[in-house]
């Protein structure tokens, strides 16, 4: 009887070591279902066309838990801080970010329900590890619980459930394959028969996403952050905070009008469960 090895345990990171927290995100991020250990197949691969759409689709409609990965390690509380000090606290500063989107959704369509007719609610939920530092990103897409695909990106390349992650750089170095697969990143669709060797584009996160992140953690750390109430959501107490920063105008160098956005925090971690637009969209 062939047995797998057992996965590696999961450690707290010791604050201050870099090098540490890069070997726990790649423990992290193998420990999931050994994705990097299978075996290439071509059974769905999909074009780098279709994955640069997949990344620009809209992943914020409701977001849910912008939080690091990595096992926060804080300091019991001293005296009487702050809700932007806890708020601050939850986020953390580790290199490692993890997030959970959730929207309603559906995979072919509406779920109608056959006896009454009526439409059934289906959520689908992304969730995302990204370490910029690193240019690694794994993704999770679920629907109503069932995982619908899995996606790692590396230096190395990319790698799905099926088989390899099709970039430009794949296809540079598979010509053959991928003029058999019919997808190119070039206008003529030729891609040649010599392989050679590109670097691969480094993976990204949602802009409004990674905006929220760097304008909430900004708001925290100035104290600008203001607490405008609270409220249940999904039997949770929450508090309502809102936070405003200034664009730079295109022409010149001046600031438009300050934007603004709320943010739900649970009342008990602190941590984000919730983003909208300040007039309630």
């Amino acid at each position: 009887m062939i047995t797998k090895p057992p996965l590696p345990p999961r450690r707290d990171l010791p604050a201050g070591r870099l090098a540490q927290r890069k070997k726990h995100l790649l423990t992290e991020i193998a420990r999931e279902e050994g994705l990097l250990a299978r075996s290439p197949r071509l059974a769905s691969l999909r074009s780098a066309r279709f994955m640069r759409r997949r990344a620009a689709a809209p992943a914020l409609a409701v977001a849910v838990a912008a939080v690091v990965v990595a096992v926060l390690l804080v300091s019991p509380w001293e005296g009487s801080p702050s809700l932007t000090e806890r708020a601050r606290a939850a986020i953390g500063s580790e290199p490692v970010l993890h997030v959970v989107t959730e929207q309603p959704g559906s995979l072919l369509g509406p779920l109608v329900d056959i006896e009454t007719g009526k439409i059934v609610p289906q959520t689908r939920q992304t969730e995302v590890w990204f370490d910029e530092d690193r240019a690694l990103k794994k993704t999770v897409d679920r629907l109503d619980g069932v995982l619908l695909d899995e996606v790692l990106e590396t230096p190395q390349g990319g790698f799905t459930q099926g088989g390899p992650l099709i970039t430009c750089a794949w296809i540079a170095a598979h010509p053959i394959e991928a003029t058999k697969l019919r997808v190119s990143c070039t206008e003529n669709m030729e891609n040649g028969t010599t392989p050679r060797q590109i670097p691969e584009a480094p993976p990204t996160l949602d802009a409004r996403l990674a905006g929220f992140v760097d304008h909430y953690r900004s708001a925290l750390d100035s104290g600008q952050a203001e607490e405008i109430g609270r409220d249940t959501i999904g039997g949770r107490s929450v508090i309502w905070l809102r936070f405003t920063w200034a664009s730079p105008t295109a022409k010149d160098n001046t600031s438009s009008p300050a934007n603004a956005q709320d943010v739900a925090v649970d009342a008990s971690s602190y941590r984000p469960v919730r983003l909208r637009n300040a007039d309630g969209s």
